[in-house]
């Protein structure tokens, strides 16, 4: 937690943003807002929740981001931990920290969750007054269930399309590739 703290005081000194840590709930996890969720709650506005692992941060998760606000008053982003990643996906190319930034910085953003559990729960929901959990449809629905069962029991869950022709390992497979055409000798 120290970590995250001094990471969140750097991100305040280099940025100017007014960051506010929440107490830890049970798994670890701080809510990072940019605006108050204290007056959504009280004007009982609907708190959109989005998780993702935002590594390389590009316009199909901003596009994202944007399309929640469709769904609601204020958009949490949960960005999981790099162990939660490598477990399920690959080790993400930006820190934690970077992709925190990152997250701060897009418009559509209100909130930042770091370490955002894989697996959602009532816990999480109930703690933050969310109405409407959001993923991409790049999930399985085996995957799906397990990781959103308990929104999906709740019927807040919903699926939005990916954005065609961008994706992190696109990304990946670009720069790998342009890599590749750079070494080799010009005719």
């Amino acid at each position: 937690m120290l970590i995250i703290k001094r990471i969140f005081m750097l991100l305040t000194m280099l940025t100017g943003w007014n960051l506010i840590v929440l107490p830890k709930i049970d798994y670890k996890v701080s809510l990072v807002q940019i605006n108050s969720i204290d007056s959504v709650i009280q004007r009982n506005g609907k708190i959109v929740y989005v998780d993702m692992v935002g590594d390389l941060f590009h316009f199909g998760h901003t596009e994202m981001l944007r399309r929640a606000h469709d769904f609601g008053d204020y958009v949490i982003l949960g960005l999981h931990g790099d162990d939660d990643c490598t477990q399920y996906k690959r080790t993400p190319i930006l820190t934690l920290a970077e992709r925190i930034g990152a997250g701060l910085a897009c418009r559509y953003v209100d909130a930042v969750l770091p370490y955002a559990p894989l697996i959602t729960s009532d816990e999480l929901f109930d703690s933050l007054n969310i109405a409407v959990v959001l993923h991409g449809d790049d999930f399985n629905q085996e995957k799906t269930e397990k990781l959103y069962g308990a929104a999906i029991r709740r019927g807040i869950f919903k699926i939005l399309p990916y954005t065609k022709g961008i994706s992190t390992s696109e990304i990946i497979q670009r720069v790998l590739q342009y890599n590749n055409m750079s070494t080799q000798p010009n005719p």
